[in-house]
């Protein structure tokens, strides 16, 4: 696991952490964290977006690290793809967690009024709030990312920018993120689970995801935070 440090907008600063995360690694973070509370960061984000490989035993270190950010009045948000909020999900602390789908969008869960008004967009980077009109587009493969039943969008985000400097930054990030398709696979199959129930399996959930059995098995795996 690595992990930089950089303040974002709203007077939020960022975690940012990549590699290959769990329980041992993400205790690294405790002291970055204190440092940062002591500095009078009262705002704080750990941006797991571009965790190669997210183990489910990290959640609970997690929302331990949380405490000396909340514990003085603060707030402490995470971003994430659909292994980070398969975590969250499991281990049911959405109540303790804030996640969300990228840094910016987290940062700006940060802020004082953390909502867009019409003709608002937010820089999925620095969390910053720019006219819709201003803001730069860019479309990054991501297997982390989510779209219910839309398989044209699977593996792909939309991303936005405040300035191009902020647009290249996002496609370095998610660039840097290895691109894994069991990840994409195991999405699908958690919406379509999410409709017709966990005991909906075997060979017709396959036929139903369009994959083999073997890639069902790998999936399925992932799913649970384990190597198939």
């Amino acid at each position: 696991m690595q992990w930089t440090s950089r303040a974002a907008a709203h007077g939020t600063h960022v975690l940012t952490v990549t590699g290959d995360v769990g329980a041992l690694s993400l205790r690294q973070l405790r002291h970055p964290l204190t440092r940062l509370v002591g500095q009078g960061y009262r705002s704080v984000v750990v941006d797991l977006s571009g965790v190669a490989r997210f183990s489910w035993s990290g959640i609970k270190v997690i929302a331990g690290l949380r405490l000396p950010v909340t514990g003085r009045g603060g707030t402490f948000n995470l971003a994430g793809g659909s292994s980070v909020r398969r975590a969250v999900t499991h281990f049911r602390v959405e109540h303790a967690l804030g996640l969300f789908a990228t840094p910016g969008k987290a940062v700006l869960g940060c802020a004082p009024e953390p909502f867009l008004r019409p003709g608002q967009s937010v820089c999925d980077w620095c969390g910053a709030v720019t006219p819709t009109s201003e803001r730069i587009n860019e479309i990054v493969r991501d297997s982390s990312s989510e779209h219910a039943g839309d398989p044209l969008l699977e593996g792909t985000r939309m991303v936005v920018g405040c300035g191009h400097g902020h647009v290249a930054a996002l496609i370095e990030h998610y660039g840097a993120r290895p691109y894994n398709e069991v990840e994409v696979w195991a999405s699908r199959i958690d919406w379509i689970l999410e409709d017709k129930g966990e005991s909906f399996n075997g060979p017709a959930l396959a036929d139903e995801a369009g994959l083999d059995l073997d890639q069902l098995r790998r999936a399925m795996a992932w799913r649970t935070g384990q190597d198939a």
